[in-house]
């Protein structure tokens, strides 16, 4: 009977195990393939994150030193939270990995016009701002040092931790710094260690984050001249 009722358009057991067995393969394949492809998906976006992070954090750097008129090699204004509490030029710079960057950006009131010292316009006043790295949170900040001179439009900044409303914080500029490197370069293009004379900044940023179980990491580098100098 069982024979009979197979053959005329039924299915044996055995062949709907069969059945099962192929679906359920099908289907676990389906799956590689959906977890594949997310998996893909979501690597690409965390390493275009990153690529985008670390070029936007240069491009900043780059921004400020285009419209900077000179490289310090230590803050020409007295900052109220310097590195060493009792000295508020304690700011240094020199060439190198992980180092501080202080440049002279010109000083401008709430109309965007330039201050000038004195009347014939043959000098200016200028705010310092700085780009240090924090090494027990691998964050890059940009700190501002205002000019006192009326009508200054800047603020000066502070760390963090000591904001106030009169005072705003530092800018994170970039987080997870695997490495910084920065260039000094003169009027002949050669790489010098102090920022005395120098024409352009050579600027590198590494960042590396963790993701899950994978590592990512991005650098980008540029090459940038001083405009108003």
């Amino acid at each position: 009977m069982s024979g009979r009722l197979a053959s005329e358009g039924g299915f044996s057991l055995l062949e709907l195990l069969v059945a099962i067995s192929i679906t359920t393969v099908l289907l676990l394949i389906a799956d590689n393939f959906v977890i594949d492809g997310t998996l893909s998906a979501n690597i690409a976006y965390n390493k275009t994150t990153i690529q985008s992070n670390t070029k936007s954090a240069v491009e900043n750097v780059a921004r400020t030193i285009r419209s900077a008129k000179s490289v310090e090699a230590t803050n020409s204004q007295p900052d109220p939270n310097p590195p060493i509490p009792a000295n508020p030029y304690s700011w240094t710079a020199v060439a190198g990995n992980n180092a501080t960057l202080i440049l002279a950006v010109p000083a401008r009131d709430t109309g965007n016009n330039l201050l000038y010292v004195d009347g014939l316009h043959s000098n200016i006043y200028t705010n310092d701002v700085i780009f240090y790295l924090d090494s027990a949170t691998n964050r890059l900040y940009k700190r501002t040092i205002a000019n006192a001179v009326a009508g200054n439009a800047a603020k000066t900044t502070c760390p963090p931790a000591l904001s106030s409303s009169s005072c705003p914080p530092d800018s994170i500029i970039v987080e997870d710094i695997a490495g910084l490197s920065t260039t000094y370069l003169n009027a002949a293009n050669v790489s010098v260690a102090v920022p005395s004379g120098t024409e352009a900044v050579g600027y590198s940023v590494t960042e590396t984050t963790n993701i899950g179980t994978r590592s990512y990491s991005s650098t980008y580098s540029t090459i940038t001249a001083l405009r108003n100098k």
